[in-house]
């Protein structure tokens, strides 16, 4: 005997239909575009962040043990970014995510044009962490 007082469940979907509904977001235009943005961002952001080892040691002339420090900087900052991207996305995730994106890449050439000196590179390395911390979540919402 079922006892009345239990909720319903509601049937779960079947196996197919769950594996397919990646494929079906994939019809609406909105969804394609957001996919090629975030794309074209993290091929952006990882092509710049290969070569900041390479470019802080040969152009801004910093040790290792600077570079480790501005990483941890850098990884802060995005913690940071992170937080704040919750309540810039009330706002409007399309605008929070376009703008933050804008601005690492202007980051990155402004630290590839006037980051010989330490503290400029420090600066633009700790704002490039705390707008991609803005990016990054853009992404999955």
């Amino acid at each position: 005997m079922e006892c009345s007082s239990r909720p319903r469940r509601k049937p779960h979907k079947r196996i197919g239909e769950c594996a397919t509904e990646p494929v079906r977001n994939l019809a609406r235009p909105a969804a394609r575009f957001g996919m090629a943005a975030g794309a074209l961002a993290f091929i952006g952001q990882f092509t710049a962040y290969t070569y900041i080892t390479p470019f802080l040691i040969d152009h801004t002339r910093l040790s290792s043990d600077m570079i480790s420090v501005l990483y941890v900087l850098y990884g802060v900052a995005g913690i940071v970014g992170s937080v704040i991207a919750g309540s810039l996305f009330k706002r409007g995730v399309i605008a929070s995510f376009a703008g933050s994106a804008i601005v690492v890449g202007a980051l990155v050439i402004a630290l590839a044009c006037s980051g010989t000196v330490p503290w400029t590179a420090t600066g633009f390395l700790a704002l490039w962490g705390g707008f991609w911390g803005i990016v990054n979540p853009g992404t999955l919402v």
